[in-house]
């Protein structure tokens, strides 16, 4: 019986879902896996006169040859592997995923910043101090006027006259501020020294002299300028403490100051 000589084509497909574009500034390096599929076509021409060894597929050469008829039945076939990655190992089933790496040169994460200095937190909380202009009075009145000859009485409000705090906070680190009132200074507009005085001074008392005054000996118009000095501290929760510089806080306040006239008969 003569043979016909086989021929066999064998045809490889390989089907890829490709690559999703990469965006300007992404990095090279591991990427993700990217699921594709793999499908391997095997195609196997009919014998010659022969379909009986081909179509049974109980022959030697159908049962090597003929890939459809092992996997998906005779004649042409196709075997699918899913999924299908270039990034690590390959099996015949399936695909290791790949692991993320560093990329090499990349920078280190950046190291903690330290925490802030207490001191200029301290230097916040001063900004936010509640202290007020300073609000003079005089005894006699200051809306009425002063005499020559006459001592005129000097004051704040004694409930104008206690400290006052702030406190600021960055990163767990916090600063209050505390300022007491220490002095009053009084430039009188007369040309004489300022009368210095500690504490809010008072209001006139009969028979008693005045803590904090002063005496015209001229009648005039006068200007009269009022400062109020503040000492300022600080603590802070780290245990670190100190003193800022002084505050000082001015005001100015008219004055007349008439001669007293004698009734004589």
């Amino acid at each position: 019986m003569r043979r016909l000589a086989l021929g066999a084509l064998l045809l490889v497909v390989v089907v890829l879902r490709p690559y999703p574009a990469m965006a300007d500034g992404d990095e090279i390096g591991p990427q993700p896996p990217s699921h594709a599929t793999l499908s391997v076509q095997v195609s196997v021409p009919s014998h010659a006169g022969g379909g009986g060894h081909a179509g049974g597929g109980s022959g030697h050469h159908g049962g090597e040859t003929s890939a459809g008829g092992h996997h998906s039945g005779a004649g042409n076939g196709t075997v699918t592997y899913q999924p299908f990655t270039t990034c690590g190992a390959f099996t015949q089933y399936e695909a290791v995923p790949c692991q993320p790496t560093a990329v090499p040169g990349a920078p280190a994460a950046p190291a903690a910043p330290p925490p802030p200095d207490p001191a200029v937190v301290a230097a916040i909380a001063r900004e936010l101090l509640p202290v007020q202009i300073p609000e003079p009075h005089t005894s006699p009145d200051e809306r009425g006027f002063q005499l020559v000859g006459l001592a005129t009485w000097l004051y704040m409000d004694p409930g104008d006259w206690h400290p006052v705090e702030a406190t600021a906070a960055i990163d767990g680190v916090s600063a209050t501020v505390t300022a007491t009132p220490t002095t009053m200074t009084w430039d009188m507009g007369d040309g004489t020294p300022p009368v210095r005085c500690k504490g809010p001074g008072n209001r006139y008392q009969p028979g008693a002299a005045p803590s904090c005054g002063h005496m015209y000996v001229d009648r005039a118009h006068y200007a009269i300028r009022v400062t109020v000095d503040w000492e300022a501290t600080w603590v802070s929760n780290t245990g670190a403490a100190g003193r800022q510089a002084d505050l000082a806080l001015s005001t100015t306040l008219p004055l007349d100051v008439r001669q007293a006239q004698a009734v004589t008969n």
